[in-house]
């Protein structure tokens, strides 16, 4: 178990992060947008 968190663990915070930064990413673009346009 203790493997399986080494091994897995950091492909699930770097997944979790980029969604993090993806979901951020697409409400600044969607603020821009709205405020541009």
């Amino acid at each position: 178990m203790k493997e399986f968190l080494e091994e897995y663990g950091g492909i699930i915070a770097i997944s979790v992060m980029g969604y993090a930064v993806m979901s951020g990413l697409w409400d600044i673009l969607r603020m821009i947008c709205e405020t541009g346009g």
